[in-house]
């Protein structure tokens, strides 16, 4: 009965028809299950949007980001994909102990603008360093800005110069190679 009665009004009137046509409950329950699936696609699409992750390469990627004459003071900023950056104090056995060549994990050479371009300058002692472990926080990437005071000789004897540098984390891979500009004592 109540499905003719339906019949009937959806002839009679066009407004009828909308009327009816979501008083039904077969209608009703389509309809839930269109906007139910409808908003569980816009969820997921503005989840997707807002939130992409980044990756990473698990090799470190420096970049060069300033060199302070006054302090002698060398910035930089690092990007590891794992973040396994940094030697603890007790990092001195294995690939990390004294004799090893992974005994330090920053690399710097000074290069001497010359007449004919830039000369590696032979140091007594080698400009290496060992960036303390960087804990992770809350993903294995990790992102930082790193500022090195490099021992400089006093006086300095190289009116204009360049430092090149790279790191190596705790898996052994080294970053790439990163330069200052050409720096120049007054």
């Amino acid at each position: 009965m109540i499905l003719s009665t339906q019949f009937t009004e959806l002839h009679t009137s066009n407004q009828a028809t909308v009327c009816n046509k979501f008083t039904n409950p077969i209608v009703k329950l389509y309809m839930k299950k269109v906007i139910f699936k409808f908003s569980g696609i816009i969820a997921f699409l503005f989840i997707i949007s807002c939130g992409k992750l980044e990756h990473y390469s698990e090799i470190p990627k420096i970049t060069y980001k300033n060199f302070s004459l006054d302090d002698t003071l060398l910035i930089f900023s690092i990007v590891d994909g794992n973040g396994d950056i940094g030697l603890n104090s007790w990092d001195t056995t294995g690939p990390y102990s004294r004799d090893s060549a992974y005994y330090y994990n920053l690399f710097v050479k000074l290069f001497e603008k010359t007449d004919t371009g830039l000369a590696i300058v032979d140091l007594d002692i080698p400009l290496n360093y060992r960036i303390p472990y960087i804990e992770k926080t809350n993903s294995n990437a990790y992102k930082a800005e790193i500022s090195i005071n490099l021992d400089i000789l006093n006086p300095f004897p190289y009116d204009t110069f360049v430092y090149e540098f790279y790191i190596v984390d705790r898996s052994l891979n080294k970053s790439n190679v990163e330069r200052t500009p050409l720096l120049t004592f007054h």
